[in-house]
């Protein structure tokens, strides 16, 4: 049991040590190809970001299905879930698109869906303690 702990713990140091080389190293040679690093860095960075994304949908929909006590019906709350759930995704395509194209920064593409998500989340939580 300890030995499989240590191993678990090494294989993660292993992997904060590993993968910014991979970065810089699978980016070096897809600059000497003369390939776009546009898509390269936005997988990156959404690979990143997918555990803020996770854990920022967990929330809401916990907010949405534990305290929204005007729909009493279990199926209402699902369609409103998944209604929201499809806006945003589709927020977040568009933002994906704008920053394949380059037409604003990949960071932002990246980060402005999730930060509109957390905006949401810190309203619904407020809009909880308002009574």
């Amino acid at each position: 049991m300890i030995l499989r702990g240590k191993l678990i713990n090494l294989f993660n140091l292993l992997l904060f040590i590993v993968i910014p080389f991979f970065i810089s190293h699978f980016g070096f040679n897809y600059k000497k190809l003369n390939y776009s690093l546009t898509e390269v860095n936005l997988q990156i960075l959404k690979i990143l970001a997918y555990p803020i994304y996770l854990v920022l949908i967990t929330i809401m929909s916990a907010l949405i299905m534990l305290k929204i006590k005007r729909l009493d019906n279990t199926t209402l709350k699902i369609s409103l879930g998944l209604f929201i759930s499809v806006i945003i995704y589709y927020i977040n395509n568009f933002f994906l698109v704008m920053g394949s194209t380059e037409r604003i920064p990949l960071i932002f593409a990246i980060f402005i869906p999730l930060i509109l998500l957390g905006l949401l989340n810190s309203y619904m939580v407020y809009r909880i303690n308002e009574k």
